[in-house]
């Protein structure tokens, strides 16, 4: 670990004639305006992969006594916040997924008004099941964003505590979003049909698969990367719907 940090602090350029500037924010309430940024990037939690502000709590008393008199107003808490963070404790419990949903659904939303009309977003996200996945992406979908490449990046450790002896995931996947809106800025609300969302659906991974075949993303990776050419055809529209008026959820498609 030693090495890789200072590996990266040596690539850092630090002759720019800019710098940079770090918030401690609520996600769900952006002190940005509106239409202010070019790209907004997340890695929210990963639904119940991790009790992030628990494991936080380990950092954070140390850094509390080495840098808290250069930054003491990061450091005013005895420990790092419990009751706002967005995770789920328990897999089975249906208040705490609606409550991962609600507040990822207000944080996506932020970060779409935050966004310029023609700006770009990624959503760095990785699970191994089917309902945190669905979770994250209805918040996406529900949020007004409209989900146009997925591409599966190696960026975890295999020799991690919580990986030795387990099927921890090895990649997260790298989801790229465009806001669905007008041209004035106003979402796009649109009906799309059941029918023409499944016919149009083979062929965008006809089209996909070769090219993944020739940059040497096959296998489970071939899968994920093939996330969001599929559920760009679903997130262009507020909702879909069949023939006879029914709703079609994200879980179905």
């Amino acid at each position: 670990m030693y090495e890789r940090t200072s590996y990266a602090i040596n690539q850092c350029v630090f002759d720019q004639p800019w710098t940079g500037q770090a918030e401690l924010e609520n996600a769900v309430e952006s002190p940005f305006p509106d239409e202010s940024v070019d790209l907004f990037v997340t890695d929210p939690p990963y639904y119940d992969a991790v009790p992030y502000a628990d494991l936080a709590d380990f950092f954070y008393v140390w850094l509390k006594r080495t840098i808290s008199e250069y930054h003491p107003h990061l450091f005013r808490a005895e420990l790092t916040p419990k009751n706002e963070q967005t995770i789920v404790w328990h897999p089975n419990n249906l208040e705490e997924k609606r409550d991962f949903e609600n507040k990822m659904t207000k944080t996506m939303t932020e970060g779409r008004r935050i966004l310029k009309h023609n700006g770009i977003g990624t959503v760095i996200f990785a699970h191994k099941s089917t309902s945190g996945w669905e979770a994250m992406l209805q918040a996406m979908v529900d949020s007004g964003w409209i989900i146009t490449g997925s591409w599966p990046i190696d960026t975890e450790m295999g020799t991690r505590m919580n990986a030795r002896g387990t099927a921890a995931l090895a990649s997260s996947i790298h989801l790229v979003c465009r806001p669905r809106e007008n041209p004035d800025g106003s979402l796009r609300d649109e009906i799309g049909d059941w029918r023409d969302v499944l016919s149009e659906l083979p062929g965008r991974i006809h089209d996909w698969m070769p090219r993944l075949a020739k940059e040497g993303v096959v296998g489970a990776d071939a899968l994920f990367a093939c996330l969001g050419p599929a559920l760009e055809i679903y997130s262009r529209y507020s909702r879909v719907e069949k023939a006879n008026g029914e709703e079609v959820p994200l879980r179905e498609y």
